[in-house]
């Protein structure tokens, strides 16, 4: 699956207990599985299933491709929390995945393709998700 966004991720702060930053993120370039690059994670295998592995307290920005009307991202795991959706005017879907706890979670977001009004439009739906484990 591919994606586009600009952003960058921010380690935790030292001196342990900080929350990562984040920066805003706008829709401009391809990028593996809908992650977007940044410090404090690596993608360990892409596309799909994508995978990755961060410490606790970064912030892991996705952006999930225009052409789709996607569902809110859920985590089924405690270690990763879905903060800040937002669905951009040119379409398509934000999200920040934040490591909380130490631990293993899978994020998952269905879309389905998004046709104009009144127009004929296949029932397909497209299932994204990626693994995320979380070290301290």
């Amino acid at each position: 699956m591919t994606a586009g966004a600009a952003c960058a991720s921010t380690p935790p702060r030292s001196g342990g207990g900080g929350t990562a930053t984040t920066t805003s993120t706008t829709v401009t370039a391809a990028h593996a599985c809908g992650v977007v690059p940044g410090a404090g994670f690596t993608i360990t295998s892409s596309p799909e299933p994508c995978a990755l592995r961060t410490r606790v307290g970064v912030t892991v920005h996705v952006a999930l491709p225009s052409g789709f009307t996607w569902g809110d991202p859920h985590s089924d795991g405690g270690a990763v929390v879905v903060e800040g959706v937002a669905r951009p005017p040119a379409g398509g879907l934000t999200a920040a995945l934040v490591a909380v706890a130490v631990g293993r979670a899978t994020v998952r977001a269905t879309g389905t393709v998004a046709c104009a009004p009144g127009q004929p439009c296949p029932q397909l739906a497209r299932l994204w998700q990626v693994q995320v484990t979380v070290a301290p």
